[in-house]
């Protein structure tokens, strides 16, 4: 029944609209409009409803997450798509030795692990999962210096080679 499902229908309503902010946003402080096959806008979905989620408040004064966890949203606030810097979250052994790789690799903030809380961000290489970031200035966090090799779908975290996309049909 269409008039059953209005809290359904509010809530899509709700994340399309974030998401169009959220693109729009993102498009605007990289100064270039971004295509329908780039690999970040499939993670933009999950993004836009941890923010409805996190910090939309609701009647009685509190958010979705609030009612959920019993608490406030305390993790880092970075924009979707901004280049930050993240420490791999790595298994570490007993007498391990030193190792002189660097702490932090630079990524593309795509939003949270749902359930462990870990921070997600796409390299050239694909995704990759963190446990602290730090955000670099304001001046360097916009630069679309790399935004094309960016590979990683939330289905297919280790992807392959980013692919051109195929024509409508075949040209003769």
């Amino acid at each position: 029944d269409h008039a059953a499902n209005g809290h359904a229908e509010s809530a899509v309503r709700q994340v399309k609209d974030q998401m169009r902010t959220i693109r729009l946003s993102l498009e605007k402080k990289l100064g270039q409009v971004l295509g329908e096959a780039d690999p970040i806008l499939s993670w933009l979905p999950t993004f836009a409803g941890d923010v409805v989620s996190a910090f939309r408040r609701m009647k009685d004064g509190k958010t979705r997450y609030e009612k959920e966890t019993g608490r406030r949203w305390n993790k880092p606030r970075l924009e979707f798509g901004e280049r930050c810097m993240l420490r791999l979250a790595e298994e570490r052994g007993s007498g391990r030795k030193r190792d002189w790789k660097p702490r932090l690799n630079e990524v593309r903030f795509v939003g949270y692990h749902s359930r462990t809380g870990a921070v997600l961000g796409l390299t050239r290489e694909g995704l990759k999962v963190g446990t602290r970031v730090s955000r670099l200035a304001a001046a360097d966090r916009w630069s679309v210096e790399g935004w094309s090799e960016l590979r990683g779908l939330p289905w297919d975290a280790a992807p392959r080679q980013r692919l051109a996309p195929k024509p409508l049909r075949d040209e003769e």
